[in-house]
């Protein structure tokens, strides 16, 4: 208490001379009596910080008297900021709990309960999302090692620890319901506001202003004239913890003793290098105890950091206290902020100097616009579709998780339209809804999202445990309307609010002009919650250049080196179909006042197999597109598309193993043969193709454009190995060459499956598959040689002791493969080497044949490397397997 009782504001409120036995009197002693076993009994908690953690610095009471001398430098003198003995009482209850929440004590249940409540799996899921930039599936948090449960309670006490402050001066501890204010009628006229203010100091600052901008009434058994200024205690609060970073939050000897380690060790280097700070001249001045070194640079630098962010706090204090007619705190800024170098003056350096050298954007207007648009997406006007799409469908699927709706609800609305000779685009969801600071922040900071933030967490709770997944992700997409309007308007009405707290977001001339956000007027209001962009298109979207216009599509489902290129404009409808084959939210679109549905939600895992194709052909002609689908071949693929499931019974694909799609046609380009059509999406949205696929498979994307995807099916290798070997099966009843058989059952065995029925293994008695190679007498030693894929005149005769692999010695280089064998059927160099290709399958049918573990066998084998066997005049390389 020695701390509190030297400050001038203790002074003020509890040492000031009252007539005995006044009310004043009275009422003075009460507050200061009872703050006195507030203090107490805090401390207990604030001690249990350190049990939850170790690398920070100093939370407990000694932190806290030492913010009293902090308010105490930014009242000022006689003149500056004063507090009647009530507010200096809800100022030091603030104080006092403002990081209690940090301890686990603070809660009602033990960790192990707290893991099981709501809270706790959002901040959970939300850190998990940070770490693998996808949702945590079944238990995999629960099952996650000791160390990074501790990183996800770590992570939810801090974000939690503000909200959590606002319920403790209510909160009962033990089974003697201990208060933290004993006091009854203190804590019923205090507490709530108390919580309040402690609460706030994690609030933006125009929060604070506007939720604490509020006198409280005084306590009904203390003088009248003893109100609380809830704005000036917050602010104060606000600025008073920013500015206490000195040693005293870092002593040496606790450093050595708790050997804090990365970014924490920096934190408490550069604290423990700093002496209490003073005010001069409006603004708070620090000093070092001695030159920071080379070594510890970048300590000084989160040094300047935490001193730029203590800047910005009194400077934003300032402006609020002002703009209510509230008296200024004694400084307004930090000394030496805003130049490296001038901070070097007060926090020095030892044979070095501090340049503002960071990335600077000089012109951020044209770096959004350019890497926001043609730079990384391409000339495709049809991208700023996409990307106003995705948004839409991410904030429906958000309300529809936090409803609890069913997976087909949502609804997003597309509509081209002639207004005063412009062309109008827009698209309406009817989601969660943007606030203001959300539409002035995470919408138009570019490569900011949204979701990635943690203001997801305290504005939506219990989304990030959700399955909600979305598919922004890099916080750009939104910029790509400039690629084709200029007038950009963006009309929003958060979740939960009045249809006349719609705002609009306006854009006028670009990302060159100013941005302006306003009320909506009547006529924009929403009637419910969600968001409407609208693009007045800068040309007409059915002239040449326009967003429908034909483009030149190369496609791995045309023969290498070829583009094709529709003859006919898009319609609004089939655009939407292509952009999002597998969106979950239904697509209605009104193309000039002729509406349509483009998609159901979740349409792609129960239509007919032709309209899921049709889609992949959807870049060709619609007679063009039927002639390819009403081929026979065609037929049989559909017949062989069966759905992939994750763990979780979900559908993560729809597809056939399938190289080529061979179709006669009477148009020009003749006979043809197509690589299978099909699509890879980025979360719900077209991504890119791939090879040896006929169908679709859900992916996430690799990179900002969304050009490129990675499957979800490759997260679990047994499931796709267990598709894939299903696949195979029905290859072997559909095609009866064995040259296109050995073909797709290389691949069969990329993905981790059993390709038991497909002739891929040449004999001395002809063409095999696994199951016979399997049920085969073999010799006790077998040479495995290469083939020429079981074709042409080049053709050794074999002996009985030689298998020929009609795909060579050669492992699997295609993007589908896996990290490892998803059986994990042996653990040695060559089995990781080959497991993935046909010559892994022909070791694994010999070891079967003989009776063996494939581990001896592999430990048997001789790996001829740079060896070739002379075979009837051709030389082919080979391995020999020796029966253990």
């Amino acid at each position: 208490m020695k701390t509190i009782e030297a400050t001038k504001l203790w002074k003020a409120a509890f040492e000031m001379d009252y007539p005995k036995g006044t009310l004043e009197e009275t009422f003075q002693s009460k507050l200061e009596s009872s703050f006195r076993s507030f203090r107490y009994l805090t401390s207990m908690l604030l001690g249990e910080i350190d049990r939850s953690f170790r690398d920070l610095t100093v939370h407990d009471i000694t932190h806290t008297d030492a913010l009293w001398q902090s308010a105490d430098l930014l009242c000022g003198g006689a003149h500056g900021v004063t507090l009647n003995p009530s507010e200096t009482f809800v100022l030091g209850g603030a104080l006092l709990l403002h990081d209690a929440g940090l301890a686990l004590s603070s809660y009602d249940e033990d960790i192990l309960s707290i893991r099981t409540n709501a809270a706790w799996r959002d901040a959970a899921s939300f850190f998990f999302r940070r770490i693998f930039d996808r949702r945590p599936r079944g238990d995999e948090i629960e099952a996650s090692d000791p160390e990074f449960l501790q990183k996800i309670d770590e992570h939810f006490l801090r974000s939690r620890h503000a909200k959590q402050a606002e319920v403790l001066t209510n909160r009962s501890f033990g089974d003697n319901s201990i208060f933290l204010i004993e006091d009854h009628d203190l804590r019923e006229s205090f507490g709530y506001s108390i919580g309040q203010v402690a609460y706030s100091h994690w609030w933006p600052a125009d929060k604070t202003a506007a939720k604490l901008d509020r006198h409280l009434g005084a306590c009904p058994l203390g003088p009248a004239e003893w109100t609380v200024d809830l704005l000036k205690i917050a602010f104060l609060v606000r600025c008073a913890d920013s500015i206490q970073i000195d040693s005293r939050r870092a002593p040496a000897l606790l450093r050595a003793l708790r050997k804090p380690s990365g970014l924490s060790s920096r934190h408490w280097k550069v604290q423990e290098k700093l002496q209490q700070p003073y005010v001069r001249n409006g603004a708070v001045e620090f000093s070092s105890k001695s030159p920071f070194p080379l070594s510890d640079s970048d300590s000084w630098w989160i040094g300047h950091d935490l001193l730029s962010l203590a800047d910005r706090e009194l400077k934003s204090a300032e402006v609020h206290l002002l703009e209510r007619r509230r008296r200024p705190l004694a400084a307004n800024r930090v000394a030496g902020i805003g130049d490296a170098i001038g901070l070097q003056h007060f926090v020095q350096t030892d044979a070095w100097t501090p340049v503002m050298a960071r990335v600077h954007v000089s012109d951020a207007s044209n770096l959004a616009s350019t890497l926001g648009g043609e730079r990384l997406y391409g000339p495709k006007k049809i991208v700023a579709l996409r990307e106003l799409l995705q948004n839409a469908r991410d904030a429906t699927v958000a309300r529809r998780a936090l409803e609890g709706r069913d997976q087909k609800w949502g609804n997003v609305e597309i509509s081209l339209s002639l207004e005063d000779q412009t062309h109008v685009l827009r698209v309406k969801d009817e989601g969660i809804g943007m606030s203001g600071e959300v539409l002035t922040g995470s919408l138009i900071d570019f490569g900011g999202s949204y979701w990635r933030s943690d203001d997801v967490l305290s504005d939506h709770p219990s989304l990030m445990a959700s399955e909600f997944e979305p598919n922004g992700k890099f916080g750009i997409g939104f910029f790509s309307c400039f690629m084709v309007a200029d007038h950009v308007r963006v009309i929003s009405r958060p979740l939960d609010s009045a249809k006349n707290e719609t705002q609009v977001l306006e854009f006028r001339d670009g990302l060159g002009g100013r941005i302006h956000i306003r009320p909506a007027n009547s006529d924009e209001q929403l009637i419910d919650s969600g968001t409407t962009v609208e693009l007045r298109l800068r040309s007409n979207p059915r002239n040449q250049e326009g967003m429908l216009a034909p483009w030149h599509y190369r496609s791995l489902t045309l023969p290498r080196d070829e583009s094709h290129k529709r003859s006919d404009y898009w319609t609004l409808n089939e655009l939407c179909q292509w952009l999002a084959p597998a969106i979950d939210v239904n697509l209605n679109v009104a193309e000039y006042g002729l509406k349509s549905q483009a998609v159901i939600a979740n349409d792609w895992v129960d239509i007919a197999p032709e309209h899921l194709l049709a889609r992949a052909l959807m870049y060709r002609d619609a007679d063009d597109r039927r002639e390819i689908l009403e081929s026979e071949n065609a037929k049989d693929r559909m017949r062989q598309m069966t759905i992939v499931r994750d763990d979780e019974g979900k559908a993560i694909g729809r597809a056939a193993i399938c190289k080529t799609l061979p179709f006669k046609s009477d148009l020009p380009i003749g006979q043809l043969s197509l690589f299978a059509p099909n699509v890879v999406t980025a979360g719900r949205f077209r991504s890119h193709e791939t090879l040896y696929i006929c169908g679709l498979f859900l992916g996430c994307p690799s990179i900002a454009s969304r050009n490129a995807g990675n499957p979800l099916a490759q997260i679990d290798g047994a499931l796709l190995a267990n598709w894939a070997s299903g696949q195979g099966d029905m290859i072997a009843e559909l095609e009866c060459h064995h040259t296109i058989q050995a073909d797709l059952a290389g691949f069969v065995r990329v993905l981790g499956g059993n390709a038991r029925h497909l002739a891929c293994f040449r004999t001395k008695d002809g063409m095999k598959t696994f199951a016979e190679l399997c049920s085969m007498r073999l010799p006790d030693q077998v040479d495995l040689l290469q083939d020429f894929w079981g074709t042409g005149e080049r053709q050794a005769e074999l002996k009985p002791n030689q298998i020929s692999v009609v795909s060579g010695k050669m492992k699997s280089i295609h993007d589908w493969a896996l990290d490892s064998d998803p059986f994990a059927r042996a653990d040695h160099k060559i089995w990781n080497r080959f497991w993935m290709s046909l010559w892994g399958a022909a070791i694994e049918a010999v070891s079967e044949s003989w009776g063996c573990d494939l581990q001896d066998v592999l430990q048997n084998m001789i790996s001829r490397k740079n060896e070739s066997l002379p075979n009837g005049g051709i030389r082919m390389s080979y391995d020999t397997l020796i029966r253990p």
